[in-house]
């Protein structure tokens, strides 16, 4: 393979490569808001709502927050949520009197307005995993990427692609690979469900792209209940050693089928990004995040497609 080779701009289906966030609306608050507090004698119900959801908002933007509902404990991700709530009552206290006073004079109020927020923060950060949801996120998102792939004879139906993806990310295999079903979930349901912060589009990307050695590598045990085979030179199997037992992935690197000129890009932006990363340190544009991050999503799902007949029966 040409390791200097450059990669063409990859087309996607939609312009950011994610749907809409699951978000926990404003009506939803109000809701929540009048089970839990309707019993308090508001002199202006509506604004106290809405300064609820000004203050979720800001407590959302808080960056510790963000990082700590998507990498810490449950426990620590609350006591941060928790401490930026009070943080932003004391800044509000000006503006907030007759909300502040509740907070800070009844225990009941606070700890249930802490938990109100803590639910609608995380479902905006880092919601429930709900698999059911992320299948029809996904299977909206590249639809228009497999419809001319998917025709239940040549290649498995769409749908059967997607279930196959998650039955490989699901499955039990050997100690090496167990931790890919914990990661692939993780990043998914975030990258299709939740918010997104630029950084977050990053981190997520350079996970998708390192871990698709182990993904090939899981679906190798799952076909031949063995590991990827150690190289020539006896070395532990690397990315290009691993590719080579997966003819089809592997010949879209070289493939001139037009058909395939899509998924030959978005192997390309994975081999290049992988190749650089190795050699260099190239800061990927904002702009190209998105694309980049559809790519490598839409390269698990090809490999998924090309071996499902050889696993379904094992998975």
């Amino acid at each position: 393979m040409n390791k200097n080779a450059e990669i063409e701009p990859v087309p996607t289906s939609t312009a950011t490569g994610v749907d809409e966030p699951d978000m926990v609306r404003l009506s939803i608050i109000e809701s929540r808001f009048n089970e839990l507090f309707g019993n308090i004698d508001w002199s202006n119900d509506d604004l106290v709502k809405a300064q609820v959801e000004e203050i979720t908002q800001k407590v959302a933007d808080d960056d510790t927050v963000r990082n700590s509902m998507l990498n810490s404990d449950e426990d620590t991700a609350n006591q941060d949520c928790d401490n930026s709530v009070s943080g932003q009552m004391a800044i509000m206290t000006a503006t907030h009197t007759e909300l502040m006073k509740a907070y800070w004079t009844r225990e009941d109020f606070r700890e249930s307005l802490n938990q109100m927020i803590r639910e609608k923060v995380r479902n905006s950060i880092n919601p429930p995993y709900d698999e059911d949801l992320l299948k029809h996120k996904i299977r909206k998102e590249f639809r228009d990427d497999f419809i001319d792939f998917c025709d239940g004879e040549h290649n498995v139906s769409y749908d059967e692609v997607i279930n196959v993806f998650f039955k490989i990310i699901n499955v039990d295999t050997i100690p090496d690979l167990q931790g890919l079903r914990k990661i692939l979930r993780h990043i998914l349901n975030c990258l299709y469900r939740a918010q997104h912060r630029e950084e977050d589009y990053r981190t997520w990307y350079a996970e998708l792209v390192s871990r698709f050695e182990a993904f090939l590598k899981k679906i190798y045990w799952i076909k031949n209940a063995v590991p990827v085979p150690l190289t020539a030179d006896g070395r532990q199997p690397a990315f290009i050693d691993t590719v080579r037992h997966f003819s089809r992935v592997e010949s879209l690197y070289s493939t001139r089928d037009p058909k395939f000129k899509s998924f030959k890009q978005f192997y390309n932006v994975v081999y290049s990004w992988r190749n650089n990363e190795n050699h260099r340190a190239v800061e990927m544009s904002s702009e190209l995040l998105p694309v980049a991050l559809h790519a490598a999503v839409a390269l698990y799902l090809y490999t998924s497609m090309v071996c499902a007949k050889d696993i379904e029966t094992k998975i």
